[in-house]
């Protein structure tokens, strides 16, 4: 299996770009700030840890209460946008989707 999971920052500031040679060719799920969610085919990278994605979902995550003190994420919008481009500070997780198995 291959490696799932890594914290996108590890990526960036650890030059361990490892990581997404071993997703490459693969379904990821990436978690942008502001509560955005995309899934695509990781099809390339740079040495600043922006990513080209392939047949890419969006979805629009909002935070919910679920008690008091914990949140949970609330789907309320999906839209198909292609092939982007994700910048690499804008990524704050990543994981490969088969599994979805998150390392910290």
């Amino acid at each position: 299996s291959k490696i799932q999971g890594y914290h996108a920052r590890e990526v960036r500031q650890g030059g361990d770009h490892e990581i997404y040679e071993d997703l490459l060719g693969e379904e990821v799920r990436i978690h942008l700030e502001g509560g955005r969610e995309v899934v695509g085919l990781l099809e390339s990278f740079d040495g600043m840890g922006n990513l080209v994605l392939g047949n890419t979902t969006e979805t629009l995550l909002e935070r919910v209460e679920v008690w008091e003190t914990e949140k949970d994420a609330q789907q309320i919008g999906t839209r198909w946008l292609g092939q982007v481009v994700i910048p690499g500070k804008a990524i704050n997780a990543i994981i490969g989707t088969e599994g979805e198995e998150w390392i910290a």
